[in-house]
């Protein structure tokens, strides 16, 4: 039995897509609530840096200093990080599953699927150490 052969530019391009629409949906609902609780508390991990954090990776509060260096302390600054990681948490599932054999469809519903998870789109939605 021959395996069926997807086109790797259309598979792409659906990627991408979809990519792109969660980080537009992320983008448009930056600034619907204020700071989260959390997310002051990631602040003051982030300007006083150790390695000795409890409850999160030192490398989650050096990201956050080096966003807090380049874009200042501003609430849309302070989400654009997971915002991004997870247009990337889409793209990566779509790419899985186009390497692990799937066809068009797959790929689509592997994006749209991950695009639709209320978990991804509620951590994505604000600073914290999950969404990394």
């Amino acid at each position: 039995m021959k395996a069926a052969t997807t086109d790797h530019r259309v598979t792409t391009r659906i990627v991408a897509g979809v990519a792109v629409v969660g980080l537009i949906v992320h983008l448009l609902t930056i600034h619907r609530y204020g700071y989260f609780r959390d997310e002051l508390y990631y602040i003051a991990c982030a300007r006083h840096l150790d390695f000795g954090y409890v409850d999160l990776a030192p490398l989650s509060a050096f990201l956050l200093r080096i966003e807090l260096i380049l874009f200042s302390s501003s609430l849309f600054a302070l989400r654009i990080f997971p915002a991004l990681a997870s247009a990337v948490t889409v793209a990566l599932a779509g790419m899985l599953a186009r390497e692990l054999g799937g066809r068009v469809w797959a790929i689509t519903l592997a994006c749209t699927g991950m695009l639709g998870s209320l978990f991804f789109l509620a951590v994505g939605n604000f600073y914290s150490p999950n969404v990394l």
